[in-house]
């Protein structure tokens, strides 16, 4: 089956005020295509599937597909040891990128400091 990217990349970039093509542009993870994203993503592992679903990070089915593999023969396919495994590559890569961009200033926003509504509180209502 052949897969084709049907959106139109570069207006909808220029809606949400991106560089074309550019994504996020703080981050320095690469960025390329890989085929056909769905195929890939249908070809992991069901436990592989399971933990990109509850990621933090927009993991790619072929990097998942990498590290299952090479994690399969270091744990001898334990399941558990792989996906905590995986975890900890999660950490390291967040912690690595919070790193950077501190470091670069960027994404410093003045209402990212501002007190948050307490949750049930109406919009607009002031706290007592």
């Amino acid at each position: 089956m052949k897969c084709h990217n049907i959106t139109n990349r570069g207006a909808w970039d220029r809606r949400v005020g991106m560089a074309a093509g550019g994504g996020n542009l703080v981050t320095g993870l690469k960025r390329r295509g890989t085929g056909c994203p769905m195929a890939q993503y249908d070809r992991l592992p069901p436990p592989a599937r399971a933990w990109i679903a509850a990621a933090v990070l927009p993991w790619s089915a072929a990097s998942v597909a990498r590290l299952w593999r090479r994690l399969a023969r270091d744990c001898a396919g334990d399941v558990a040891q792989i996906t905590a495994r995986l975890d900890l590559a999660e950490r390291r890569t967040l912690a690595r990128e919070a790193a950077r961009v501190r470091r670069s200033g960027a994404g410093l926003h003045a209402n990212w400091a501002a007190p948050r509504p307490a949750p049930g509180a109406r919009p607009g209502a002031r706290r007592a």
